[in-house]
């Protein structure tokens, strides 16, 4: 993901670097050159000021590998919405309080060995105006142009029910 100036607050940009779940980077405009961010001011002078890099930021390999192993493993996990098509599913699950935990749009593939695994394509993110759809950089995209035998259609259907979904939980818990 990319944080661009006024995309993203720095307290935000902040808390997720000192939470250690995500690594930061460096990223030449000009050769592609990846450098590590080891220091938050490396992170705000960037943001702040166009030197000719951007800063990139995801989730770190540990980040990951907790969230699959809580996702998957944890008798706790509820799934309220589950929407498939070919090797795409939508889910919203919820913890033991009811409380919704990041809906995703997710993409299953098998690795050589045939063990079959996901990742991450588009979040839904809770803002004080209802859930709002982000991608995760442009893996939606480039999933919907890899796969061209997907109906469009059908995906729009089923993000579609999921924002549904989503906006009337929302407006039945707003003022809880």
């Amino acid at each position: 993901m990319i944080a661009k100036h006024g995309s993203e607050s720095l307290i935000s940009l902040k808390k997720k670097f000192e939470s250690g779940d995500y690594y930061f980077i460096l990223k030449s405009q000009e050769t592609g050159e990846e450098i590590p961010i080891t220091k938050f001011s490396d992170v705000q002078k960037h943001v702040l000021e166009d030197k000719g890099f951007e800063v990139w930021y995801d989730y770190s390999s540990e980040k990951i590998a907790k969230l699959r192993e809580f996702y998957h493993k944890d008798p706790t996990v509820n799934i309220v919405y589950s929407w498939k098509y070919h090797d795409l599913e939508i889910v919203i699950k919820t913890d033991e309080n009811n409380e919704i935990l990041t809906p995703e749009v997710l993409c299953w593939c098998e690795n050589e060995d045939h063990n079959r695994y996901c990742y991450v394509l588009a979040m839904w993110e809770k803002t004080s105006e209802g859930w709002e759809l982000r991608s995760i950089g442009s893996r939606l995209f480039d999933v919907f142009e890899e796969k061209v035998t997907l109906d469009l259609e059908k995906v729009w259907q089923g993000l579609k029910g999921c924002q549904k979904l989503l906006d009337a939980l929302y407006e039945v818990t707003k003022y809880v």
